[in-house]
């Protein structure tokens, strides 16, 4: 089960990377927090989309494998299964001690029990698409948006199959976008602001009060038993009992996924990155890479952390020395057009980096590429023809990243040069003449590896292999007229020719 799922766990046998230390000669450091990988809770999961975790529980959902499940032991992960093809039912996973569960842009909502050899314990179609759910003993209270607060129940799956029923919030305008509970309070967020309150009696809710919310918020928050709102543009608050807010911090982007540390924060924006909140009210920004997903959730007492295919727990270096003058480069990687079936192999390198110190990975649609090392190697498939796009990123062991794409072109068939026409051509004797002899690759990626030999070429004459420049001083034996073969070879051996007539003449110069 765990090859299908192409699931690697590399137990790394390594030195902590806690215990490295970079070191820096003649240069100028700054202290930045930093998130380090711990190298030896490395999992490789391609497409990764969704992370999230309960306390007993992790779930990571994949665009390609679909819904890996794992049971959170006390210091490692332990794979029980993966359902494919689960990524056609949603983008968003959420869990809490019992369930998890997954929807999306569309109407439906599926929960699935881990402790279940199936692992989907029912699935539903909603009036509207959900936004946010919660549970509550056995009923799970769904944001449904225009249709309002539903309740779905969770005791049996055929129960939940049901239409929801629709809670009754007296005096309340506007759609609910969000849904969130604490231990004695659940709390429904509307488009305009109004926050409905109900208190929790078993399972059954009290409908407590209307609260306006100014300025409005759109996405609900609660950790450690505190209410939490944002608004898109990034300011996080803390919504006190009464109503009244109070600014923590200003993301500057919608927040999507918030953690509480000790006394800090780690906060995933929308666009996937990762942001630093300390105790002294300091803002860093430990991940700007959205494109290597970044997804985060909390398990085992630990921050774990996608990156691109690969997800590991990390602990946070908080006050790392890394060089001030010198930023951290990959190299970028020109874009290139490869024959098939030949292989592509791409040495990869950073600037401003001790190389033992940098680890590459690649993103891409593509899935049988490696990185070994320093080099990027991939050899095409038949059906990869055409035009793929791979993004590599770099970490190193202080915590900087960065990234570069590239695309490789893959053609089914390698065009060979094309020579520029000519025509006849006259010269003296006794003269030197020099013929600029030039063809271009149609489907080349670099015009100088085109190269260049005569056949038959007259005594004397010459042609440089490389620039394709005909030289030639005739001599009195010579006159008449000379023919000649020029062949041109592209970088991957494809060739072609072209026939030169030259007639020489023997003329004073009054002529």
């Amino acid at each position: 089960m765990v090859q299908k799922t192409q699931l690697v766990i590399n137990m790394i046998n390594r030195i902590s990377l806690s215990c490295l230390t970079l070191l820096i000669i003649g240069q100028t450091l700054t202290a930045q927090p930093s998130l380090v990988s711990d190298r030896n809770s490395v999992m490789n999961i391609s497409d990764i989309i969704e992370l999230d975790a309960s306390a007993t529980h992790m779930y990571v959902l994949s665009d390609s494998e679909g819904l890996i499940v794992f049971r959170t032991n006390r210091d490692t992960l332990q794979y029980l299964f993966t359902s494919e093809g689960m990524q056609q039912r949603g983008h968003k996973v959420f869990a809490d001690a019992r369930f998890a569960y997954q929807y999306g842009d569309h109407n439906r909502l599926t929960v699935i029990e881990p402790t279940s050899l199936l692992g989907v314990f029912s699935s539903t179609t909603l009036p509207s698409s959900p936004s946010a759910v919660t549970r509550i003993g056995t009923y799970l209270y769904v944001a449904l948006g225009q249709y309002g607060l539903g309740r779905l129940s969770l005791n049996s799956p055929s129960q939940f199959d049901s239409p929801p029923d629709r809670i009754n919030i007296p005096d309340f305008n506007g759609v609910i976008m969000d849904v969130v509970r604490m231990p004695l309070q659940l709390f429904a967020l509307g488009s305009n602001g109004n926050l409905a309150v109900f208190n929790i009696d078993g399972e059954d809710l009290k409908f407590d009060r209307i609260i306006n919310i100014e300025p409005s918020i759109e996405k609900l928050f609660v950790t450690k038993n505190t209410l939490y709102g944002s608004k898109n543009t990034g300011e996080f608050y803390e919504i006190r009992e009464n109503g009244a807010i109070n600014l923590k911090f200003d993301a500057s982007g919608p927040i999507d996924k918030i953690i509480r540390w000790d006394n800090s924060w780690i906060i995933r924006t929308k666009n996937g990155k990762i942001l630093y909140w300390d105790q002294n009210e300091n803002m860093h920004e430990l991940r700007n890479d959205g494109g290597a997903g970044n997804f985060i959730t909390y398990a085992n007492q630990k921050l774990w952390l996608s990156n691109y295919n690969e997800i590991s727990s990390y602990f946070l270096r908080p006050f790392q020395q890394i060089p001030s003058n010198g930023e951290f480069k990959i190299t970028p990687i020109e874009s290139s057009v490869v024959p098939f079936p030949r292989a592509v192999l791409i040495p990869l390198s950073a600037a401003n980096v001790n190389p033992k110190e940098v680890r590459f990975q690649y993103s891409s649609k593509i899935d049988n590429a490696t990185i070994e090392g320093h080099g990027f190697y991939w050899q095409p498939r038949i059906n990869q023809t055409g035009v793929q796009a791979f993004t590599i990123s770099a970490i190193t062991s202080d915590g900087r990243i960065d990234s570069t794409s590239f695309t490789v072109d893959i053609r089914s068939f390698n065009s060979p040069p094309r020579f520029y026409p000519n025509r006849p051509i006259t010269i003296l004797v006794d003269e030197n003449f020099t013929l600029p002899i030039k063809a271009t690759d149609p489907d080349g990626s670099d015009p100088d590896l085109i190269r260049y030999h005569g056949v038959d070429l007259p005594n004397g004459a010459s042609i440089s292999e490389r620039t394709g420049i005909f030289n030639w001083t005739p001599e009195r034996r010579q006159v008449g007229v000379h023919k000649f073969r020029v062949i041109s070879t592209d970088q991957f051996g494809a060739a072609s020719s072209t026939d030169i007539e030259i007639s020489v003449r023997n003329m004073d110069r009054d002529e």
